[in-house]
Parts: structure tokens; sequence; C-alpha cells
């Protein structure tokens, strides 16, 4: 829970118990990657995440998307998952 309340500190974004738990907020963070202090989610080849938002970004930008990222080994992203790829998240806690 201290990710979350420092990703939402970061964010600038309010905190409320409840809708943390009505929205399961809780479980993006959940065995997630490096939270940066920026709030933002460090993703390394050794992720999970990693192949998904390679092919996310070879989807949108094409091979030298993707050869960038490979080359520097890491990228930092907003969310977790790309969107619409959310549904990593069930699979992954059960």
């Amino acid at each position: 829970m201290s990710v979350f309340l420092r990703v939402q500190r970061r964010r600038k974004l309010g905190f409320t118990m409840i809708p943390y738990l009505k929205a399961k907020a809780f479980r993006e963070f959940d065995g997630a990657p490096t939270v940066d202090l920026d709030g933002d989610f460090v993703i390394l080849p050794t992720n999970d995440e990693w192949s998904i938002w390679m092919a996310e970004y070879h989807r949108t930008h094409g091979a030298k998307g993707t050869q960038y990222f490979a080359r520097i080994g890491r990228m930092v992203v907003k969310t977790r998952w790309p969107p619409g790829h959310e549904h990593q998240l069930s699979m992954q806690i059960g």
C-alpha cells in the first residue's frame, strides 16, 4: 500500500480507502515492477510486463521503437500494463 500512496501523491491524485478497495487498485502493485520516485513503473526485460509492452510499442511505433527499448534495457511507463491489457492483473493474481 505504501507504493500505491507514493504513486497517488506523485501524480497529485487523492486517496480514500473505500474507492481504493472497490477498484482493487492494490492489484496493480502486487508483484509489480519497481516504481520510481515520480510514481512511474520501471519495466525491465526480466519483468513479465516487458514482452507485452514491447509488443505494444512495436504495434504503435514499429521496429525502431522496440529497438530503442531493447538497446537501453528498460522503459518507464505510467501504468503497469499497456491500455487494454489490464486483464493481465487477474491472470497474475488469480
